[in-house]
């Protein structure tokens, strides 16, 4: 059984907000990992499913449960999350997608090895809801070509759960915007672009999950957001 860490290299932040289906897979995807040296924070953002139960249920002292009494939304509980963490380094994981086993480990050594990068994406595949891989998403590494694919394009550098970032960069900006219920991640890449360098590791860690569900409130307020 893996041990407490005080003061861990990593720190995972998944808020989850009614995320019975996937969340054991989500959870266990963060354990399974060849680093180590990370803490796993999951705010249970006021679910009414099992969520509680399923965190409750993993007896690893890695993991921080963190219950937010009603439901106050991901950029709220995120930034919730980042303010708790001891972590150096902030990655974030979604209650419905899979991290693959190296993800952590490339991630953070980026983070290590170049002190002028504050956050580092990957390469993803999409999947459906049996986790059956149906695309293969490859995206610039480096650069002006991740800036102009937001600017021009309005598509982030690569999916929120998949990114690694500085907390002390995050902190410098401010975090999240809570105003943007929706899109809160490209804001806050724009807000952190004049402040350090943004990457993409070019390997497949990350397993974006796609529900066949539309959103039409979701779709309106990332327009006006962009």
């Amino acid at each position: 059984m893996p041990t407490e860490i005080q003061r861990p290299k990593v720190s995972v932040v998944m808020s989850v907000y009614n995320g019975e289906p996937y969340l054991s897979e989500a959870i266990e995807s963060i354990l399974n990992q060849t680093f180590t040296d990370f803490e796993f924070l999951i705010i249970n953002d006021g679910s009414t499913d099992s969520s509680s139960d399923i965190i409750l249920s993993y007896n690893d002292p890695r993991i921080r449960p963190i219950d937010n009494e009603a439901n106050l939304g991901l950029p709220v509980s995120l930034n919730k999350g980042i303010r708790l963490a001891k972590g150096e380094y902030i990655a974030r994981q979604d209650a419905d997608d899979v991290s693959l086993p190296e993800r952590l480990e490339l991630q953070a050594s980026e983070l290590d090895v170049h002190s002028s990068v504050g956050v580092v994406g990957c390469w993803w595949h999409g999947i459906d809801l049996d986790g059956r891989i149906f695309d293969e998403v490859t995206v610039p590494t480096e650069g002006q070509l991740l800036l102009q694919r937001m600017l021009n394009d309005g598509l982030n550098p690569s999916p929120h759960g998949s990114m690694m970032m500085r907390k002390k960069v995050v902190n410098y900006v401010g975090g999240y915007d809570e105003r943007f219920w929706f899109t809160q991640d490209f804001d806050l890449w724009l807000r952190m672009w004049p402040h350090t360098d943004f990457v993409v590791f070019p390997s497949f860690l990350y397993q974006l999950r796609k529900l066949p569900r539309e959103n039409r409130f979701k779709e309106l307020c990332q327009a006006k957001y962009f």
